[in-house]
This record gives structure tokens, C-alpha cells and sequence, in this order.
């Protein structure tokens, strides 16, 4: 048990509380020393203390600092990920994760610094740009080494290049909703003293943040024209704090603003290359629907329906006089209210040609959905699939629209009932029939997705090994739907690895350490797919054996030889006779050394056995 042992502070954040403690107890050292003895250390790199996974623990912190478990979890954002439903845990989790947190940047406060001597948990936030208490700009980076702040400094209050933090400039902003929003929502605090959103106050921490997170991308990519707004390099960025307050600015007075948002964006859309909604909306159409399947936002969602139903002609600020909010949003938007509701008039259903809105109007007269179509709701009940995958289906041909806004204007997507019925009876061929003790056994269609997400694959492959009876789907009575699907894991590993190896494959048959496996794999040595973070890295058997042709590991090379004991004397032995290892690392920062095959090494290595 560590000998100082300074209180936490309810709203404080774990990292900064980690600082304190090296502080306390290692007499200004490095902080890294206190995550390698706590074994948050892991891959040359300290493991995330904001949002954490299976592999962290926390218990042997706790345990040297006298506390419960839950106090410290208290000090992250894992309380709040533990009360979402577990289907949509991944989804919110990633987010925040990648988007809404940085692992490598701080941000300060000096008037907080100044006066309580802690790093508040909300400013590891990337949305939170301003302090709520004393409505001032954070800081992320040093003006003295002009370096970022980095959350694993030896002091609180110091830069490692010895500059005071609490000696700051204090900025003031006006920009401080999203920071009180988030503030309010992350410790529950029912308050009137401050500005309320009707609609933010049904909502808890981490689906606000996730409402914000994503309208500030949209908001980004098409009035900013960045595709991606990169919220871990731009912190305390002022385009980003815009950015975030337009977002938070869209759902007050709701839904005029929303409305108001929609008529902007579609100004800004106008896509000659499609019809319909899409002419007005493009590809934010499809997307809504998936990136808010969420019950929490079924409000948002009716909102868009409703929009696109009373709307679509003329656009929702024609028929409305322009509110006070109205105009703070377009101003957020860059956006000339005058000019906007003059674009708004005259492309009247946004360059929508009567030749084209008479051609749409025939075809509504002409085709009427009846008792032989079955519209997308319809299809997710009859499948057990979401608005997303019914999406993703289409648009992999799973599934064939007869209409659609892509099709031929149509607003709805509509498919044919026995089109759907064929599609249900082909995965009901493969269906194998258990006991209910036998079933419960067996893991669910949502755990067999989340192997298929975790190699880099989709929902659509799971679907298409069961159409193709490469997964063969168990039930104990007779099935409505994917949902009531369930596997024997050893099938859906079997068709995962058909051809491919893991890391964790490789490194038990070269019995040598993961790390080294990895390492390899990303310097090139060892050819691998490039999956995002999170997802298992797979290599081809055939890239693996030609890995094994070419190259040599520094464990097999100690094994050809009875010279030396240890793989540093082996190379430091051979490189004496100008025998190089590829990689390793006082080579290339490798962790495994990794010797290329060939007569020089060979030779060296016969030279070095006993005879």
C-alpha cells in the first residue's frame, strides 16, 4: 500500500488523480513508474482510464491506495457505459472511445488548477472546450515548449518543461452550453440556476454526448466542408467549440431549430445525380437512420419523418417567421438568413423540375403500395432486424426494393412480400432443431455478430454463411425471426479463421509472445489485413509460410546453437560477424528480434554448436 495517499475528488478525473498520487509518492518521477506497478501498463503504452475495457483492471490500484473498486470507476465514464442496454453498449462505447475522448492530450483550467489543485473528469471530454465554473477557454497545449499537455506529466500543476500551468491566461467564452450540458447530465445534477433544453433533459450523459458527437461530424462535413472533424486533434480548437454549440443550438426551441437545420442542409445539398429525398438529403438520409437506431432517439427520427412528409416543398422557413434561435443557428452555420430563405424559395423542393415532380406524381398514382409490398418496418418485424441491417441487406442485394427514393422517387422503400418470404424460408432450410436445455447452451445471434465485427466482417457476412449452410443456426421451437437465431461458437470461429491465422494462432505455434507477433505484423514483416483498432488482425496461411521461409525468429536461432543462453548475447554475438538482425529493438524499435534466412546466419549458427 502506497504511504501517501491524497483524497479524490468526486468529480475528478482517474488520470489526473494518478499524477497526484506519483506526485505523493515518487517524489516527482516519471507517472509512467505508477501505471507499470499498478499493471496499467501495457504494448509500450498506458492503458485508457477514461473509458475502460476487459483488460484493465483496476484492483491492484485499489488495493495500494486503500480504496473500494467502485470509488475508482466513479472517477471514469464506466458507470455510465454499465446502465446503457448491452445491445447498444459497442456502438456508444466506440464513440466515446475514439471520438469523445483523447488518450493523449489534456485539458486544463488554471483557475480550477489555481484553486483545487485537480484535473476535473469532464475536461477529458473533446466536446468540453470551455470550464463551467469560470466560463474561460481550456488550455491543451504549453506556451512555453508549445507541446500538448500530455495527461502522464510528472506534476499537476507543472509542464515537464518546468512551466507553471496555473500561470495561464484565463480566456473568457460565451460558449459554455455543451460544458454545462455535459457537467449536468455526467453527475445528475437537477439545477435551474442554469440555461435547460426540454429535449437534452430526457436524455442521460452518454446519449447526449453521442447526439452532439454526431451532429457536430454532420454539421462539419457539410457546411465546413470536412468530411471528418477529428475531435482528438483539434481540442481546444475555437472551430471546434463553434462547431459543438451548433450542435447543441440545433435541438433548443425544439423542433423549430431541427426544422430550420434540415432547410440549411438542403440548400447545401442540391445533388443533381439523384431524385427524391436523396436529391435533398444525399447519403445523411440513409446514414440517420442507422447512426440513431436507438430508442432513445426515436424522437429525432419521427422529427425527420414528419419534416420530409409536411415540409419537402418549399421547406419548413418559407411557411415559419425566422425565430431568434433560428438565426443563432444559421449564424453558427455561416449561414445568411436572407440569402438562406431566398435559395429556400426558389429552388422550392430543392431543384426538383416540374417535369420531374410531375414524373413523381404519376408513378404515385400509377403504383400503390398494397397487401403484396411490405415496407421497411414491416421487413424488420418479419426478420428481427433493425432499420440499419434492413439498409445494410439492400444494399449488399440480400434483399431486392421494388421502390424507393433511389428507385423512382418514391419517399418509402417497399419489397415485395414474396421476395421476403423466399429470403425467410431459405434461412429456415439450415435450421437444426435442439432441446431448450441444449439451445440456452449455444450463443445468441447478437454474440455470433460481435465475433464477426471483432475480425472486421459484418452482419451481412453472419447472414450470407448461414444462406450459404456455412453456419448452420440453431432454435427449440419455431422461429419469427434472426433474433431467436443461436450457434455453436466452434462453427462461427471455423468459418472466421477458413484460411486465416490470429496473432494469438501464431504466436503459440512460434511459441513466442504476441507482442513480437504484432510487432512483426506492423512493420511489414509479417503481411496482414489493416483493420481499424479494435478489431483481431488476421493473416492469410500463405503469408505466414512465406513469413517463415524468409525469416527466422532470435527464439528458434537460440535453439540452433549451444553457445550463448539468452537471444541478446545470440545477437550481440553474430554481430560481431556482421550478421544483422531485420528487426528488434535496438534495430528498428521492434520487440522480438527477427534474423532473415540465409547462408551467412546458417553458417554462424553450425559454427556455434557443441561438438
Amino acid at each position: 500500500m502506497l504511504l501517501n495517499r491524497p483524497t479524490s475528488f468526486y468529480d475528478e478525473s482517474l488520470r489526473g488523480y494518478m499524477i497526484r498520487l506519483s506526485e505523493s509518492n515518487y517524489n516527482s518521477q516519471e507517472t509512467i513508474k505508477l501505471y507499470k506497478a499498478t499493471g496499467l501498463y501495457g504494448y509500450n503504452i498506458p492503458k485508457n482510464l477514461m473509458v475502460l475495457d476487459s483488460d484493465t483492471d483496476l484492483s491492484k490500484l485499489a488495493e495500494l491506495v486503500g480504496k473500494d473498486l467502485r470509488q475508482l470507476e466513479l472517477l471514469t465514464f464506466q458507470p455510465h457505459v454499465k446502465n446503457v442496454p448491452s445491445v447498444k453498449v459497442e456502438t456508444l462505447l466506440y464513440q466515446l472511445d475514439h471520438f469523445g475522448t483523447s488518450m493523449y492530450r489534456s485539458q486544463i483550467c488554471p483557475a480550477c488548477l489555481r484553486d483545487h489543485g485537480y484535473m476535473r473528469k469532464i475536461w477529458d471530454l473533446t466536446v468540453v472546450t470551455t470550464c463551467h465554473i469560470h466560463n474561460c477557454k481550456l488550455h491543451d497545449q504549453c506556451p512555453n515548449c508549445k507541446k500538448n499537455l500530455s495527461p502522464f506529466r510528472k506534476r499537476i500543476n507543472l509542464c515537464d518543461c518546468g512551466f507553471d500551468l496555473r500561470e495561464l491566461p484565463i480566456v473568457a467564452s460565451t460558449d459554455v452550453q455543451v460544458s454545462n450540458l455535459l457537467h449536468r447530465k455526467l453527475f445528475d445534477i437537477k439545477s435551474f440556476s442554469c440555461e435547460r433544453s426540454t429535449f437534452f433533459d430526457k436524455h442521460s450523459f452518454l446519449t447526449c454526448l453521442y447526439i452532439i458527437l454526431y451532429f457536430t461530424g454532420v454539421i462539419s462535413g457539410r457546411f465546413f466542408n470536412e468530411k471528418r472533424q477529428r475531435f482528438s486533434k483539434s481540442l481546444n480548437d475555437s472551430k471546434l467549440t463553434k462547431l459543438c454549440q451548433a450542435a447543441y443550438v440545433l435541438f433548443q426551441d425544439w423542433p423549430n431549430n431541427f426544422f430550420c437545420f434540415l432547410d440549411a442542409y438542403r440548400v447545401n445539398q442540391i445533388n443533381q445525380k439523384q431524385s427524391g429525398v436523396l436529391e435533398g438529403f444525399g447519403k445523411f438520409h440513409m446514414l440517420i437512420f442507422q447512426k440513431l437506431d436507438f430508442p432513445a432517439f426515436k424522437n429525432i427520427l419521427d422529427k425527420y419523418v414528419l419534416y420530409i412528409s409536411n415540409y419537402w416543398n418549399g421547406g419548413y422557413c418559407n411557411q415559419h417567421v425566422l425565430t431568434a434561435g433560428n438565426e443563432q443557428l444559421l449564424t453558427l452555420l455561416q449561414t445568411n438568413a436572407d440569402v438562406f430563405k431566398t435559395l429556400l424559395k426558389s429552388v422550392n423542393g430543392i431543384n426538383q423540375s416540374v417535369k420531374r415532380r410531375n414524373a413523381y406524381q404519376r408513378n404515385e398514382m400509377k403504383i400503390k403500395p398494397d397487401g403484396a409490398m411490405l415496407s421497411s418496418p414491416k421487413v424488420m418485424k418479419s426478420l428481427g432486424i433493425s432499420y440499419g441491417q434492413v439498409f445494410a441487406f439492400r444494399e449488399r442485394g440480400l434483399i431486392q426494393a421494388v421502390r424507393g427514393p433511389e428507385i423512382d422517387g418514391y419517399n418509402r422503400w417497399l419489397y415485395f412480400s414474396k421476395d421476403l418470404e423466399q429470403f425467410h424460408n431459405n434461412l429456415n432450410e439450415n435450421i437444426i432443431y435442439v432441446s431448450e436445455e441444449e439451445y440456452l447452451l449455444l450463443i445468441n445471434i447478437n454474440q455470433a455478430k460481435k465475433c464477426f465485427t471483432t475480425w472486421g466482417l459484418t452482419f451481412c457476412d453472419l447472414v450470407e454463411g448461414i444462406l450459404n449452410d456455412e453456419i448452420r443456426p440453431y432454435t427449440c421451437k419455431k422461429v419469427s425471426g434472426l433474433k431467436e437465431f443461436r450457434f455453436v461458437k466452434d462453427d462461427v470461429m471455423n468459418f472466421l479463421k477458413k484460411g486465416s491465422l490470429t496473432i494469438n494462432d501464431i504466436s503459440r505455434e512460434l511459441k513466442v509472445c504476441k507482442k513480437y507477433v504484432s510487432s512483426w505484423s506492423q512493420k511489414g514483416y509479417l503481411i496482414s489485413n489493416s483493420l481499424s483498432s479494435g478489431a483481431v488482425v488476421i493473416i492469410k496461411k500463405t503469408d505466414y509460410l512465406f513469413f517463415k521461409k524468409t525469416y527466422m525468429t532470435g527464439t528458434d536461432a537460440l535453439k540452433k546453437q549451444t553457445k550463448v543462453k539468452s537471444v541478446e548475447s545470440l545477437v550481440k554475438f553474430l554481430r560481431k560477424r556482421d550478421v544483422e538482425p531485420a528487426s528488434g529493438p535496438k534495430v528498428d524499435g521492434g520487440q522480438g528480434y527477427l534474423f532473415k534466412r540465409d547462408m551467412r546466419l546458417y553458417y554462424w549458427l553450425s559454427q556455434m554448436r557443441e561438438k
